[in-house]
């Protein structure tokens, strides 16, 4: 069975230690295409979409992983209304 590597984040004042699968790591500093989707999780591809889109219109090229950002917890938040940041990180 082929599996997917998953990086979750979570901002600290300061390093911690690790240990096994669990380690440290930091977001890439640089230019990024960003946009801010509202609404639920399954629209997310057409936001994917457009984003990668603009960044090729623009003559730009995608250079690295992107990320994304949650920004609200959607057992508190409508899902028409839930936001979602996406990075891309671009040169």
């Amino acid at each position: 069975m082929q599996g997917n590597d998953v990086e979750c984040g979570i901002p600290l004042p300061s390093a911690v230690e690790t240990s096994g699968r669990v380690a440290a790591s930091e977001l890439p500093g640089g230019s990024v295409a960003t946009v801010t989707h509202v609404g639920p999780y399954d629209q997310l591809k057409g936001t994917w979409e457009g984003i990668m889109g603009w960044v090729q219109v623009e003559g730009l090229t995608a250079s690295g992983a992107p990320w994304e950002v949650y920004v609200d917890d959607p057992t508190k938040v409508d899902a028409s209304k839930l936001r979602t940041e996406i990075y891309v990180p671009v040169n």
